[in-house]
């Protein structure tokens, strides 16, 4: 069994929502990414750990300029009853408005169930998918279940509860550009690619950079390396490298000398996570190509 964040991570790239979508039958739904320069209120983002007032939402994905919307709700293992209540509670009573969505039809949003496996859900409406994933060899990992082959024995979920989080929607653009710094900026975002975005590696596709209210978590197949906290003139980062935790302020002053450090770092924290998991997850899988 993988983690909830591993297979939450799988899906969160705007191509694999669409192909999912399509799945669907919503081959128009389309992601609308922000232009390499400049703003723009409507382009279209995914957003993680979005609190609402009953629960905090897995995965949030806007397409079509913001008019329309996906809710993901992800249980590790095997997904019941209550992942498929809580997901429908989402969408029955999501504050558009507070979100800045308020050009969303209702109509517009539909829910999807990722778990690795389903029982005891005997039916879903016509905007919520059960979604399976499944991790073997170079095939493309989900498929849509259909609920009558779900039936079965409830399973107990876990009851704990979550922790709070900002619920408004943000992406790494803004962290970064609140920094006034051109060069603070480039640095930022290299760590937030685990210093694999230049696209010469299979490995960066399993990158994620997480934008929250008041920082950027950066986790890698699933599991959490560096956490970053940008401010106007500076920026902090936060991890843990051979059972030690550091923690670094990178300026204007320092961010050569700092990036090195934290480069050595990161690459040694990505080398332990290949260890652990290389076996189990191909480094060539052809997410965009997959068939």
């Amino acid at each position: 069994m993988f983690s909830e964040q591993f297979v939450q991570d799988v899906l969160c790239r705007p191509d694999r929502i669409e192909r999912v979508l399509a799945m669907m039958g919503r081959e128009g739904w389309q992601f609308v990414a922000p232009p390499d320069e400049g703003e723009a209120a409507d382009s279209d983002l995914v957003n993680q750990e979005v609190s609402v007032d009953k629960g905090r939402i897995d995965t949030l994905a806007t397409f079509n300029r913001r008019t329309r919307l996906v809710v993901v709700e992800v249980k590790a293992g095997i997904a019941g009853l209550e992942a498929f209540n809580q997901l429908n509670w989402y969408l029955q009573n999501l504050p558009l408005d507070s979100l800045g969505l308020q050009n969303v039809q209702r109509e517009h949003i539909v829910g999807i169930v990722l778990a690795e496996g389903f029982v005891g859900i005997p039916e879903t409406p016509a905007n919520v998918a059960l979604l399976e994933f499944k991790f073997a060899g170079t095939s493309w990992p989900f498929r849509i279940v259909e609920p009558r082959d779900t039936l079965g024995q409830n399973i107990v979920e876990d009851p704990a509860p979550r922790a709070p989080k900002i619920s408004r929607l943000i992406t790494i653009r803004d962290h970064r550009n609140w920094m006034v710094d051109p060069k603070l900026r480039e640095a930022f975002d290299r760590i937030a690619g685990c210093f694999l975005d230049d696209g010469s590696e299979d490995r960066s596709e399993w990158v994620l950079a997480n934008a929250k209210g008041d920082h950027v978590a950066v986790h890698y197949k699933g599991e959490y390396l560096i956490h970053l906290w940008a401010r106007r003139n500076y920026f902090h980062t936060g991890y843990q490298v051979n059972g030690k935790s550091q923690w670094l302020k990178v300026d204007a002053a320092n961010y050569s000398e700092a990036l090195q450090t934290i480069e050595r770092d990161c690459r040694q924290m990505l080398a332990i996570v290949d260890g652990r998991l290389a076996a189990a997850i191909p480094m060539a899988f052809a997410w965009r190509t997959a068939t």
